[in-house]
């Protein structure tokens, strides 16, 4: 058999199936868990889709061989999920669009088809990226004329770029005294790639999760390090000052968008276990790991707020069952826990200052990011703008960009004029509104009509708090030319605070207070006895729910509409409707045409049909990315400034209306899984961030605990009688000054302790055991000579050694 040809041709047909089997036989000895977790960073196919694949080829096969056919095990092509792709999209133009359908009829006539200037133009950006080493997938989209470059890198190209980049940073594996490993429990390091094998991985399976990748591709592109070897797909002095490679691209209108494309795995993963996951702990480490620091801040603090609003809840539900006790003998809600509620709600508000700041530390400590400095990169509005200029640094020797200080001095002053007019303004408008309220009750408080008050009260603040962000706070942002986002974050964060604070403030103050010392003529807003407590306790929690609904449901379709082009707007609507009727017509056609037609699609469709189709459904996918908005760094901050309001309320005025903590817990734990939907599900993946702390929101906080130690004492001594319940007969200045106090006692309360908060002995602890641990780990890794050191592996779960080569 040996000289057999027959047999030889035999074995060599047979040889990939005999080394497959014997390696598939000997693998199976060596189950191990990493072998487990390379398995299963491979995308699972369809089954339907593999089905119908292998029931084309099966046809194709049949008809060559007869009734001999065997079935070939041949799956469709898949992109192993391991490598990160990052989005590139291009404008087609006609006749590039002809040349696509042209090859996909597999028409050999190309005379007729005419030069595609916008292949032209792209053509040379996917070269010059593929021969910088990176891998770049087309798919196109002929419906909407897009073209989607997906680009990803090896894991060892990875490697090679991570080592040039500050941001990557990667625990250091750490063993338990039985040797198991320990996630999350390493110290932080810089990458180096001969110290790879050190480093822990991902929760996705791979040495850099999928935003790390996105990461390293996003540096290549933009050509940050020449040490990295990129693409340079534009020479760098071509760009404007301030734009990046991608930036002048885009502008230049090479590209007309580019984005993280999400790990699809890891998204469904996030969705099961954090976005509807209502009981559950959030996964911090695992939305740190794809988002960044930021957003992994951002729902700490979310988190945390939760967990403290129980307490308050719970005492204000019980305070709140008293009050109707109380009106139930005394016809008012006003009863002698109310004195002693808004007091302990002074006191929480100063404890949860605190113990944010504390657990802001904590998070410092585990992220490493307590000596972290976010790079001093000027905005491009900033270095493009007419009142910047350049002058040379007598220290550095280098050019630096400066604004012109008699401008900012003259914006600063201009804003401090349009802010005072505009709260000038809300402050007539909510004025009117309640001498509307009362010529119509007859002065009568409480009704129907003053809840209908109170609801568009609620309306008319959140739309004109937008109006005001919008059109003023923004604009007088940019007409002060700050130099760097944190500056430029810190101006309109403050003044949209500033507006918005007093504007709640005013109208609940108007209601409970300055209304009884209002005299217009014909027009009685004073309230019984002087006394305003049972009128204004329901219409507070019925104004906030106006706030909510406003926000939840009214602000994002004004938003919408605003940020599309008004002119347009109808004739788009029309278009998106009719396109999507026209979609629906078309995909009836296909299902009636192919359930007739079964036969002849299986018999004519062959092996390229199944792929074709896979083409299409990849390219749908990337297509509905592309057509999510943008997740913009300001709307981080929207989501902040929505909590800091939610807060407000509660601090300054749960001594009037007890319920008021029960209902932000209510709104944290609808608003926080909806956030997290938002991010995986509703915009396109939020690019890396990393940030120290919150920022100016944490100065916001230390503000809203002194206005409402503040508001809460005043409701003390003019819109509740609690106090009298313990002093019995005492007169009006000396619950005033009573009032007074009180106020100061838990202002000093709040300055002692405030200004006692360090860092929890816990946590600086284990940074400190971590630091000391990765100095011991590196201290004779450190240093490596690629000439002399060779790293052995001994398995593939093995440890590496170094040691020092044979010659």
């Amino acid at each position: 058999c040996g000289v057999s040809g027959n047999c030889a041709r035999a074995m060599k047909r047979n040889k990939n199936f005999r080394s497959t089997e014997t390696r598939r036989s000997v693998g199976s000895q060596f189950k191990t868990a990493k072998r487990s977790a390379l398995v299963d960073d491979y995308q699972e196919p369809d089954q339907h889709e593999e089905a119908k694949y292998f029931k084309a080829i099966s046809l194709n096969t049949a008809e060559n061989m007869g009734y001999q056919m065997e079935r070939r095990q041949e799956p469709l092509p898949r992109f192993p999920v391991t490598l990160a792709s990052y989005v590139m999209v291009f404008e087609m133009d006609e006749p590039w669009v002809k040349w696509v359908e042209h090859a996909k009829q597999k028409d050999t006539n190309v005379k007729e088809l005419s030069v595609s200037y916008a292949l032209l133009t792209v053509q040379p950006l996917m070269d010059k990226m593929r021969s910088a080493d990176m891998i770049v997938r087309v798919f196109t989209y002929e419906e909407d004329k897009k073209c989607f470059a997906l680009i990803s890198v090896s894991e060892k190209r990875q490697k090679m770029v991570a080592q040039y980049m500050e941001s990557i940073r990667l625990r250091i594996k750490k063993k338990d005294d039985e040797g198991n490993y320990i996630v999350n429990g390493g110290a932080w390091a810089d990458f180096k790639q001969h110290l790879s094998t050190l480093y822990e991985h991902s929760s996705e399976g791979t040495l850099f999760s999928s935003c790390q990748q996105c990461q390293v591709i996003e540096f290549l592109l933009n050509d940050v390090d020449e040490r990295a070897l990129g693409p340079q797909l534009m020479q760098k002095d071509a760009c404007e000052h301030g734009n990046t490679t991608l930036m002048q691209l885009q502008k230049d209108e090479k590209i007309s968008d580019y984005f993280y494309m999400h790990h699809e795995r890891k998204r469904k993963w996030l969705e099961e276990h954090w976005s509807s996951a209502y009981f559950s702990k959030q996964p911090i480490e695992a939305v740190r790991e794809y988002f960044g620091e930021t957003i992994a801040l951002y729902f700490v603090w979310m988190g945390y707020i939760l967990t403290m609003s129980w307490v308050p809840a719970m005492t204000g539900l019980f305070v709140f069952i008293m009050g109707g006790v109380a009106y139930s003998q005394a016809s008012t809600f006003d009863s002698p826990y109310v004195p002693l509620f808004a007091i302990f709600m002074s006191v929480w508000a100063i404890i949860l200052v605190g113990g944010w700041k504390r657990l802001e530390m904590t998070m410092q400590h585990e992220w490493d990011t307590s000596e972290y400095k976010p790079p001093k990169t000027d905005r491009p509005e900033f270095i493009q703008n007419k009142r910047t200029y350049k002058r040379l640094n007598q220290l550095s020797q280098k050019e630096e960009y400066y604004a012109d200080p008699l401008w900012r001095g003259f914006a600063i002053a201009f804003a401090a004029i349009v802010v005072p007019l505009c709260l000038f303004f809300m402050v007539q408008f909510s004025i009117a509104l309640d001498v509307t309220e009362a010529t119509i009750t007859g002065g009568v408080k409480g009704g129907p009509v003053s809840y209908v008050f109170a609801a568009l009260h609620g309306f008319v603040l959140v739309m004109l708090c937008y109006a005001f962000d919008r059109y003023s706070a923004r604009l007088l942002a940019d007409f002060e030319n700050w130099q760097t986002d944190e500056e430029y974050n810190a101006s309109r964060i403050s003044k949209y605070i500033f507006f918005t604070n007093v504007a709640i403030t005013f109208c609940i103050y108007f209601w409970a207070v300055i209304g009884n010392e209002w005299e217009a003529p014909g027009v009685q807003l004073a309230c019984p006895n002087k006394i305003c407590y049972d009128s204004v306790i329901f219409k507070i929690p019925v104004m906030l729910v106006s706030i909510r609904l406003t926000r939840w449901f009214v602000l994002p379709a004004v938003r919408k509409f605003l940020e599309e082009e008004a002119e347009g707007f109808v004739s788009k609507f029309v278009a998106d409707v009719g396109g999507k009727v026209k979609e629906l017509v078309k995909n009836i056609q296909a299902s009636v045409t192919g359930f007739f037609n079964k036969k002849d699609e299986n018999k004519d469709g062959g092996e390229g049909s199944a792929e074709a189709l896979a083409i299409s459904n990849e390219s749908r996918n990337i297509y509905e990315e592309y057509k999510k908005p943008k997740f913009k760094p300001w709307d981080l901050n929207e989501w902040y400034l929505d909590k800091l309001m939610d807060l407000l309320w509660v601090m300054l005025f749960s001594g009037i209306m007890p319920l008021l903590p029960l209902m932000l817990l209510g709104i944290q734990i609808f608003d926080l899984r909806k956030n997290a939907g938002h991010l995986t599900n509703h915009v396109q993946r939020v690019r890396y961030s990393c940030s120290r702390d919150i920022g100016v929101i944490n100065d916001m906080l230390d503000i809203f605990v002194v206005v409402a130690i503040i508001t809460q004492t005043c409701m003390l001594a003019f819109a509740s009688n609690g106090l009298l319940y313990y002093f019995p007969g005492i007169t009006a200045p000396r619950r005033a000054f009573l009032a007074l106090v009180i106020e100061h006692l838990l202002l000093l309360f709040m300055a002692i302790y405030l200004g006692h908060v360090e860092v929890p002995e816990e946590a600086e602890l284990a940074h400190e055991r971590k630091k000391e641990e990765k100095k011991h780990l590196l201290r004779d890794m450190d240093h490596f000579n690629p000439t002399k050191d060779v790293v052995f592996y001994t398995s593939d779960d093995g440890e590496a050694f170094y040691g020092k080569s044979p010659n």
